[in-house]
């Protein structure tokens, strides 16, 4: 499952709704999660 369909799967499951005012903003995007990931591993 992707990052954007999981997130807004718990999100729908859970009630929630993300408020941009708030700063609430979500990082769905699967090859930028993947990267951060990898440089955190040192790769």
């Amino acid at each position: 499952m992707s990052v954007l369909k999981e997130t807004k799967f718990i999100m729908n499951k859970y009630h929630i709704i993300a408020n941009k005012n708030l700063g609430q903003n979500f990082l769905v995007d699967d090859e930028i999660v993947l990267g951060i990931v990898n440089v955190a591993n040192g790769f």
